[in-house]
C-alpha cells in the first residue's frame, strides 16, 4: 500500500491533508477494484493508512537528502547512494 502511495503522490506535496481529494478518491477507486466489496469506512481507513506510510516514506527520504547535502554529497553520490535498490534512473 505504501508504494501505492508513493506512485500517486508526489513528494513535493508539502504534507498529506493537501493531498488533492480527487488523488484520494482515485486511491479509494483502485482499492475497491482490488479488494472487492470493501465497505467505504475500511476505504476510508486504508486511504488514512497510506497516508501514514507517504509520511514516512517523506520523512525518510527527505531527511536522508538533508543528511547527504549537509555532509556536502556531490549530485552524483546522492543519486548512487540515495537510489532506491532495483530501481534504474537511467530509464
Amino acid at each position: 500500500m505504501g508504494a501505492l502511495g508513493r506512485d500517486m503522490v508526489r513528494i513535493i506535496v508539502p504534507n498529506w491533508h493537501l493531498v488533492l481529494q480527487e488523488a484520494k478518491e482515485e486511491l479509494s477507486k483502485l482499492l475497491k477494484l482490488r479488494f472487492d466489496g470493501l465497505e467505504d469506512d475500511m476505504k476510508k481507513k486504508i486511504v488514512q493508512h497510506i497516508g501514514t506510510l507517504w509520511r514516512s516514506w517523506k520523512l525518510r527520504v527527505t531527511s536522508d537528502l538533508k543528511q547527504a547535502l549537509e555532509d556536502g554529497w556531490s549530485d552524483d553520490e546522492i543519486n548512487s547512494k540515495l537510489q532506491p535498490e532495483g530501481v534504474d534512473l537511467a530509464d
